[in-house]
């Protein structure tokens, strides 16, 4: 949502990819005694996580891939063929598990706990 109104100028976008990592940098150096910020980039003191993506400075990756996505894909159409491979049987696969990932996340989250259920009560 925040990278839509960019997609048709892929100069002012790169240019903001830029700034945006900058800031975000800048961001990472600033210490805080409130989470309130950050999801933006400020880290309180003792803050410690594996699955911490601030907004500043990873919305440049994005900006970034808006920049790529308009230089290989002008006016919105592919600079290349690919070959078809959606009758083979991998792609088939994914293209089904595409398709149903919903179900299959919410099928697969009951036979974990069960699995660890099970595990518990034979330990």
């Amino acid at each position: 949502m925040l990278t839509a109104p960019l997609v048709r100028w892929p100069k002012v976008t790169l240019a903001l990819a830029a700034t945006v990592w900058w800031l975000g940098q800048l961001a990472a150096e600033v210490a805080i005694d409130s989470p309130w910020l950050l999801w933006f980039g400020p880290r309180p003191v003792e803050f410690q996580s594996f699955d911490y993506w601030p907004l500043l400075p990873w919305l440049a990756v994005i900006l970034l891939g808006v920049t790529l996505g308009h230089a290989a894909f002008p006016a919105g159409n592919r600079r290349w063929a690919l070959p078809d491979w959606s009758k083979l049987p991998v792609p088939r696969l994914f293209i089904f598990l595409g398709r149903h990932s919903l179900a299959i996340y919410l099928i697969h989250q009951p036979i974990i706990l069960l699995g660890l259920w099970a595990a518990l009560l034979l330990a």
